[in-house]
């Protein structure tokens, strides 16, 4: 009798588990969980963030799918067998198969793993740390970390204390695309909630304080910057540190992840190993250059890896049972704030070896779209073959506009989809029409109608003496309340008869407005009136992180 034994604490190991033994009753499938499972119910903020990524009791035993609980994990690979060691003593296990869920923790220096006050999170269990609150009381936590720490500043306020993100360099997301999470995130704590930008230290660099007990107070950046607090969260940086890793064959790849095949395969004969901490490269499509290179697995693309998994591991052999790649789908949620990223940023996308293009554009939610801020969306794709590389979008906390907007995307890229295509698709959801403008103003780039500048390009070209006519197309009041010195001001709706007296003929324009989207449409216009060296504002005057003149 064949015997796959899933090795996990988590939902996708069970739901393999549990699907193995549905598809393939015939198969014995032991699922291995660490310690004890927790049936009472989530006492605290941190507690119910992890009970909620656990495996259900209830679940498995729905399932018919046999559990042990272990105390200790050991795997012999040689005689094919895992050693559970638990409350009944040794249990040797005979295996075909082994399927191990693996979680990214982060790895904490080694200057802070004595101090009790740190905490590297994710964090296995969360009532400890809830109880360690309500025990210690801390009135300041500081948060050091990009995406995954985002996360946390929401249960910190539950918490009672008041939060420091240190926000640190991250390729999750694009440097704007940080600046708007964390402007949105400032302003919507009511005071609570501050944020230092430390992108440009090294994790490495970082000096704790220590007090005579051996407990953290504040990080040093060694540029004269610190930050105190009663409460140290370290999120960053996500790898793969589990003792499988020691297995002959586990291959890691640059990032501290576990490199797996399209079988989930790694290291010794017969270990399968999904979960966060598993880089997956998505295979190519149709001969084509694979739209996604090797990235980590986020929540989505994990359950979608088990289920593919399960499939092949349960012999059920269709197109389903194959791994055609679920980009990496990232979710983050913090205070006013909810971020979704799929696929490559531009950093990422550079870092593979594309040449990568992008447009970005924001508009407010219609009815709904819960609430009057406006969503940012930011495409990425190849200059080449014009696939979709990834999104980027940054929403409120409540607009389900960032979802919506991460799905399509994803279903895009999963069929290779090219901007082209996704121009003119019709997304029936929320954020769909903003979603198809994107791609439009992302297309008319790769035609080289027009190019994207951003703020930091703009300013850098003025100041190396570059010749720019900037013509801001906002209207009036919006121009009194801020531009940008030297621009000039001609409103959307007043252009075409200003156009011919006022425009300069022969010298390269600079397109503004508000979130870039005039700005686009008037450069359409002057192409076709014969203007050839047109530039538009990437992102508009709402993402413009510089002074401003007034009046």
């Amino acid at each position: 009798m064949q015997r796959i034994v899933v090795v996990s604490s988590g939902l996708a190991g069970a739901k393999t588990a549990a699907r193995i033994k549905r598809l393939a009753p015939e198969i014995e499938v032991n699922l291995v969980v660490p310690g004890e499972m927790d049936t009472a119910a989530p006492k605290g903020p941190f507690s119910r963030i992890t009970a909620a990524q656990q495996i259900s009791e209830t679940l498995t035993e729905a399932r018919q799918v046999g559990v042990i609980q272990a105390n200790e994990v050991q795997f012999d690979f040689e005689q094919q067998q895992v050693v559970v060691r638990s409350k009944r003593g040794v249990i040797q296990i005979r295996f075909n198969q082994v399927v191990l869920e693996v979680e990214a923790t982060p790895r904490l220096p080694r200057s802070l793993r004595a101090a009790d006050n740190v905490v590297p999170w994710p964090l296995e269990d969360g009532g400890l740390l809830d109880s360690w609150i309500q025990e210690s009381t801390p009135a300041r936590a500081v948060v050091v970390g990009g995406g995954t720490a985002l996360n946390l500043l929401s249960p910190i306020l539950e918490s009672g204390m008041s939060a420091t993100w240190v926000r640190t360099a991250d390729a999750t997301f694009d440097p704007d695309v940080w600046d708007q999470m964390a402007g949105k995130v400032a302003a919507e704590s009511n005071g609570r909630i501050t944020v230092e930008d430390w992108s440009d230290v090294r994790l490495e660099g970082l000096v704790p304080v220590l007090d005579e007990d051996g407990r953290v107070t504040a990080l040093q950046n060694g540029r004269d910057d610190a930050v105190s607090g009663d409460l140290f969260f370290w999120t960053e940086p996500q790898r793969a540190l589990h003792p499988i890793i020691a297995q002959p064959g586990v291959e890691l790849d640059a990032s501290g992840l576990i490199v797996v095949d399209e079988h989930f395969r790694s290291g010794p004969e017969g270990l399968h190993v999904i979960g966060s901490a598993v880089s997956m490269a998505r295979l190519p499509k149709g001969g084509a250059r694979g739209a996604v290179p090797s990235v980590a697995m986020g929540q989505g693309a994990v359950l979608a890896s088990s289920r593919v998994l399960a499939n092949h591991l349960a012999g059920f052999v269709n197109d389903s049972a194959k791994w055609e790649g679920a980009p990496g789908v990232f979710r983050f949620a913090g205070p006013g704030v909810l971020a979704c990223k799929v696929g490559l940023t531009m950093q990422e996308a550079v870092a593979a070896g594309y040449e990568p293009e992008f447009a970005v554009q924001s508009a407010v939610p219609g009815l709904g779209g819960h609430g009057g801020a406006p969503v940012l969306v930011k495409l990425v794709c190849d200059r080449h073959s014009h696939a979709v590389l990834g999104v980027q979008v940054v929403a409120s906390e409540q607009c389900g506009w960032a979802d919506t907007v991460a799905g399509s995307v994803a279903m895009a890229m999963a069929a290779s989809m090219t901007v082209e295509r996704m121009a003119v698709v019709d997304f029936a959801c929320g954020g769909g029409e903003l979603l198809q403008r994107v791609a439009a103003i992302l297309a008319n780039k790769l035609l080289y109608r027009f190019n994207g500048i951003s703020a930091e390009e703009l300013l850098a070209s003025k100041a190396s003496g570059a010749n720019f006519f900037m013509l801001d197309l906002r209207d009036n009041v919006a121009w009194k309340n801020g531009h940008i010195e030297d621009a000039y001001n001609i409103p959307y709706t007043q252009l075409k008869k200003r156009l011919q007296d006022e425009v300069p003929r022969f010298t390269p324009i600079v397109l503004i407005s508000s979130t870039s989207g005039s700005a686009y449409s008037a450069a359409c216009q002057l192409f076709g009136l014969g203007a050839t060296e047109l530039y538009v504002l990437d992102g508009g005057m709402d993402l413009w992180p510089f002074g401003v003149a007034k009046g």
